[in-house]
């Protein structure tokens, strides 16, 4: 495989996304740099997004930038069911980003995650935080993450001119891939959040599962979202669905795969956008 002039490859032979995200971490403390961002590898970048992101950062002081997600158009090939999902899947995640940006300029928390991301390395360094390497299947470590950080003092911030657009492969765009991604969500959400179990919380658990389950099927009728709707439907009923399944103890395995063989010279974690002031 050939080289890139000025992109470094961490390789890291453990599987899991938050071990490949405290690799390039990692690589970022050792070499001193002052910021390190992510996006995630379905996604691509608009041309000014790393100069706004930059520039929140510097402007605001903050430890930890983050921006809106957009989701691009569907793939060629998509069937116009597809195309339908992948619009719905726009419409949500328009709610979502319009949401975040209302929190941040209340000055509301807002969560920050890695799929468009900057992090102030100087400060973050003596705090120690890393990326919950538990969480090595199920997701939602950036979401940790940035608990973490709000817990140590960081100061968290929006930038809503830095965009990045995340492309939806055909696998994606079916309402049961996205039944399933709101159940694995809701799971690891609950799981994490309630490491202990009283008879308060299964109680208060089931009636909001129940409750969120019924929203869901009656959004599937009256589509008050628009758009976004039928998205937003089968998630909610998804999310009821994922929460009844950690009371009974059942664990999100989201992210867990077997990927093909692949020669030694290319088995590296990717690449991690850094960066000196």
């Amino acid at each position: 495989m050939g080289s890139i002039p000025g992109l470094t490859y961490v390789l890291e032979p453990r599987r899991g996304i938050p071990v490949a995200r405290n690799a390039a971490l990692d690589y970022a403390l050792a070499n001193d740099f002052d910021a390190m961002c992510f996006v995630d590898d379905d996604e691509f970048v608009k041309h000014d997004w790393l100069a706004k992101l930059v520039a929140t950062w510097r402007e605001t002081g903050a430890q930890l930038v983050g921006g809106p997600v957009l989701v691009a158009a569907p793939p060629q090939e998509a069937t116009p069911f597809e195309a339908f999902i992948n619009d719905s899947l726009a419409a949500r995640m328009n709610r979502k980003n319009a949401k975040s940006a209302k929190l941040a300029s209340k000055g509301a928390p807002v969560t920050v995650v890695t799929n468009n991301w900057l992090c102030a390395l100087r400060w973050m360094k003596p705090k120690n935080i890393r990326f919950d390497e538990r969480q090595l299947y199920t997701g939602g470590s950036d979401a940790s993450f940035c608990k973490a950080m709000r817990a140590a003092g960081a100061k968290i911030v929006w930038s809503p001119d830095a965009l990045v657009y995340e492309t939806m492969t055909r696998d994606r765009l079916t309402l049961a891939y996205q039944f399933h991604r709101g159940a694995s969500q809701s799971n690891n959400h609950f799981v994490m959040k309630n490491p202990t179990l009283t008879a308060d919380v299964l109680l208060s658990a089931l009636l909001v599962s129940v409750l969120k389950f019924v929203t869901g099927a009656l959004l599937l009728v009256v589509p008050v979202f628009g758009k976004a709707s039928p998205v937003v439907a089968v998630r909610s009923m998804g999310w009821s669905v994922g929460r009844i399944g950690a009371i009974m103890g059942f664990r999100s395995r989201l992210y867990e795969f077997e990927p093909a063989p692949m020669p030694k010279q290319t088995q590296s974690l990717g690449a991690e956008m850094t960066m000196r002031e």
